[in-house]
C-alpha cells in the first residue's frame, strides 16, 4: 500500500511594508479559507493570500530524538 511522503499545508501570508510575511498555517483548505476571510474582515488594509505547500512527513521522529541524545551540546542541532 502506498504511503504519502508529504502532507499538504496551506500557508496564509499578509503583505506588509517588508513584503509577504507568514501569518499562519492551516492543515485543511476549509480552515485556510475561513482564516483568510477573518484576516480580510479584521485587517482590510493588508492584502492576504494563501498558498498550498507540501511538507515532508517525518517517518521516524523517535530516531531523531535518539540521535539528539547522543550529541554533545557544543555540536549544535542536526
Amino acid at each position: 500500500m502506498y504511503q504519502r511522503k508529504t502532507r499538504d499545508e496551506f500557508v496564509i501570508e499578509q503583505f506588509t511594508a517588508w513584503g509577504w510575511e507568514l501569518a499562519t498555517t492551516e492543515t485543511s483548505w476549509r480552515d485556510a479559507r475561513r482564516c483568510v476571510r477573518e484576516y480580510r474582515a479584521n485587517q482590510p488594509e493588508y492584502p492576504v493570500r494563501w498558498r498550498k505547500v507540501r511538507v515532508r512527513i517525518e517517518t521516524f521522529p523517535a530516531l531523531n530524538f535518539l540521535l539528539e541524545l547522543g550529541r554533545h551540546p557544543d555540536q549544535g542541532p542536526l
